[in-house]
This record gives C-alpha cells, structure tokens and sequence, in this order.
C-alpha cells in the first residue's frame, strides 16, 4: 500500500468517525431511551424485505415502470396531503412568504433575511395563473419534491450504477412523512432542496464527461445553481467545502497524472469564481426587487443566536427585537450593526464559555435527533380545528422515520468503512452531513433546518438498506 492509499484510507476512517459521532451518537447519548423503537422497527423492515423477496409477483414488473410508479406515488400523496391541509393558515416566516407572494411587496424583513426574496417572486407568477391559494402552493411544492424524488435516483445510479439501490433510495424520499407534511408549508427549502440535488448530480457527472470544454461548461453551470441554491438557503458553502475534499480524496485514491490535478483544480476554481459572480448578481437582484439595501451576511445574527449563552442556539424574541433596534438605529448600517454583535458575542463567549459548552448537548439534541418541528408548526397552524391531538401523534411517526433513515445510514458507513474500495461520491455526501453538523454547533437550530439534506440522508440510509438486503443476493446470481 502506498503511502498516497494510507492517507486516503485514514481520511475516510476520520469522515466516518466525525459522522458517526455527531448524529448518531447525538441520538445515543440524548434519546437512549427511545432508541429501541426504530430499532425494532429497522429489524422488522428488514425481515419484511428478506420474505418479500422470496415472494414471486404473477406480473413481473420492470424497473423502469418501478421509477414511474414511484414518482407517482411521491406526488399522489403530496397532493392527498394539500387536499387535507388546504385550509390552514401560515404562521411565522412562512405567513409573510405567503403573504408576500400575494402581494410582491418586500418589507424590512426582507432586508434582513434575503434568503426569503427570491420563493413570493416565483410563487408571485404561480399564483397569477392559478390564484393565491393554499392548495396551489400545495401542488406547487408537490411537484418540486417529485422532481427531486426524481433526482436522487439519477444521483444514486450514479453511486454504484445500481438501479435497485436506486429505486430504494427514490422510494424512501416518495414515503418521507416530513415532506409530505411540509410541501403544506410557504418555505424556500423545497426549491433549496432540489437545486442542492441537481447540483450534486452535475458534480457527479463531471467524472463521466471526458471533454475538458465541456467539463468546465458543467463547472459554470454548478457555480449557477449552488448561488440560486444558496438564494433560497445558504447551504452551498458547505458542498463548495466538500467538493475541495471530494478531489483531495480522489487524488490520494488513484494515479492521477499532473495534467489531470491541474484540470480539477481548474474545475474547483471555475465553480468558485461562477458562484461568487452569480452571487453578487443576485443580490443587486435582490436590491432591485426591494428598493433598498439588503444585508450581504447574516452570519453576526445567526451566531449571536447559535452561540448565545441563555438561548440555547434557539431562536430568541430579545435577540431578533435587539437585532432590529440596532439596524434601525444605525439606518440599516449592516456593517455596523454586524461589528456590535460580533463584540455582544466575543464578550458572552468569554463570560460564558462553560454554559454554552454545556448546552451543546441540547442543542444538538434539537438539530441532529429528532423530526418534530414540522408537526409542530402544523398545529400551530390549525389552531382552532380540533385536530391538535392527531397532528400530535404524527410526531411520532415523523420521528421515528427519520430515526430510522440515521440508523440505516450509519449501516451504510459501516459498510462503507468495512469495503475494500471506497466509494468516493458517498463520502462526499457524508461529508456534506458533517458540514451540516458543524454549521449547526454555531448557529441557530431547529430540527427542520436539515430538511434540504433530507435527500443526502436518504440516498446514506438506503445505501444500508441495500447492502444489508439485496447485495448478497445479486452476487449469487451474477455467479449463478
């Protein structure tokens, strides 16, 4: 083994330590009580599937009709679900989305939070056509999460070139309980959720596509949709990061000749420098749309919030009035106001430091182990219907389907660790969660907040669920 193999098999031994450190042993050393629910469950999933596989169907179905079936399924039961829900009532930033794609008139909030700039604009012209209702946004999110079912199985062929794996992967996206409850909800994550897909799709294709013109082409377009992605939530610094890693992994993996080092890293560099471009853009976009100035970097607030001593990384009423205090005292002075919370947190961190250490493991408890949020705020937006006792009960399945895809995902690393050759698109997407893990030490949680990386998790707990299920048995018939 050379020396090259030896840091690349220990820099994957690090990723799947830190993975399985952050949300699994969150979900250990928080829920420990409660864990044995989705294990039973994990285990009667997988003697379910080991029988059904001996079951013969009369008609044998093809793959191909199995994706469509799939996708069909995904968007049916979104749209039972907006059928159902189609006379709540938005709350909170989902109520002001709302609200503003009725209207198309941006407020102070907006300044504040660009990221909800760009979702009224496009439900702006939906709702022109259809009318501004609830169901339509319904169908509106319906159909964006179908696109996405779509594309984590086109991500998931491109893994292994398996289309069982695939079809898992699909499947388990198409039966999520919190997306077909949150596709109910005027939020910017669904399209976040799709671009962050579709960007990790051309990231992969990169590897198949010979011509470097049109390997850069690709970069470009990448550059594109991480900044339209990062409009909507800005999660694409952490793929930028994970991408460098990507590479890094695949240099210290194969015999890569000088020339082709060089083209990767002119690939990275054309993605970095078309997202920064793209970037710029659509904030003097976003300037135009509301007439005014909006803040460049929420980052002072959202660490303020994350790191704060007494809030515990929630979302605090004190915080966001002072925030706005401070912005309308200063005139809307972004720089300025950013500088006093930067000095706030300096001197909490310092005073502090022990008791925000110490909320760590709350925190985390919110952000990495549990699914709940998105029930939640259903309730709170049906109040007054007398349905609070049975949306409460979703929680538990929300819950505990989401602690299940963890645990089949840390399967799939353990199999992952366990093989001889590592698969290096896998790792980039583990990467991409430990990204997401570290973000949310710092910064502002809510168990929904993952939501966008729902997908990424999926593909990780399917990955288990066919290595465990069906790997063996197509081994035996490729010898047979």
């Amino acid at each position: 083994m050379t020396k090259k193999n030896r840091l690349y098999n220990l820099a994957v031994i690090i990723f799947g330590i830190l993975f399985f450190l952050f949300p699994t042993l969150m979900i250990i050393i928080t829920r420990k009580q409660e864990i044995f629910i989705p294990l039973i469950l994990a285990s009667l999933i997988l003697i379910i599937i080991y029988f059904s596989k001996r079951i013969k169907l009369p008609v044998k179905v093809k793959k191909q009709h199995l994706l469509i079936i799939i996708l069909i399924l995904a968007f049916v039961l979104r749209l039972i679900s907006s059928i159902i829900f189609q006379d709540i009532k938005q709350v909170s930033d989902f109520g002001i989305a709302f609200k503003t794609a009725a209207t198309l008139k941006y407020t102070s909030y907006h300044r504040l939070y660009p990221h909800w700039i760009l979702l009224p604009k496009i439900l702006h012209g939906i709702f022109a056509i259809f009318g501004s209702s609830q169901l339509v946004l319904g169908i509106f999110n319906s159909i964006i999460a179908t696109l996405t079912c779509a594309l984590i199985y086109l991500i998931s062929k491109m893994i292994n070139n398996n289309q069982k794996f695939a079809l898992i992967s699909s499947f388990i996206y198409a039966i999520y309980p919190s997306s077909i409850i949150y596709i109910n909800f005027c939020t910017n994550e669904h399209i976040a959720s799709l671009l962050i897909c579709l960007s990790i799709f051309l990231i992969f294709k990169l590897d198949i596509i010979h011509k470097y013109q049109y390997k850069l082409g690709i970069a470009g377009l990448i550059g594109v949709i991480l900044a339209l992605s990062n409009g909507f939530k800005q999660l694409s610094l952490i793929i930028i990061v994970a991408l460098a890693i990507y590479y890094i992994l695949a240099w210290l993996k194969e015999k890569n000749s000088f020339m082709k080092v060089i083209q990767s890293i002119g690939i990275y560099i054309t993605i970095i420098i078309i997202f920064s471009f793209s970037n710029n853009l659509l904030f003097k976009y976003y300037d135009y749309l509301t007439q005014s100035k909006v803040s460049r970097s929420a980052t002072a607030y959202f660490l303020t919030v994350g790191l704060n001593s007494n809030s515990k990384g929630l979302w605090d009423a004190t915080i966001a009035n002072n925030y706005k205090t401070k912005l309308k005292k200063y005139n809307y002075d972004f720089d300025k106001v950013n500088k006093e919370l930067y000095a706030s947190l300096k001197l909490d961190l310092i005073n502090n430091f022990s008791k925000i250490i110490h909320n760590l493991p709350d925190k985390m408890n919110i952000a990495l182990a549990q699914d709940k949020d998105i029930v939640y705020w259903l309730i709170e937006m049906n109040k007054d219907k007398g349905r609070d006792n049975l949306l409460y009960k979703l929680t538990y399945v929300t819950d505990n389907f989401y602690l299940l895809i963890v645990i089949f995902g840390t399967i799939g690393l353990f199999v992952l660790l366990k093989g001889k050759t590592k698969n290096n698109k896998l790792i980039f997407l583990y990467v991409i969660i430990f990204g997401f893990c570290l973000l949310m030490l710092i910064s502002e949680v809510q168990s929904r907040y993952k939501y966008p990386l729902i997908p990424i998790y999926t593909i990780l707990a399917s990955y288990g669920i066919y290595n465990i299920s069906f790997k063996e048995d197509e081994k035996k018939q490729a010898v047979n």
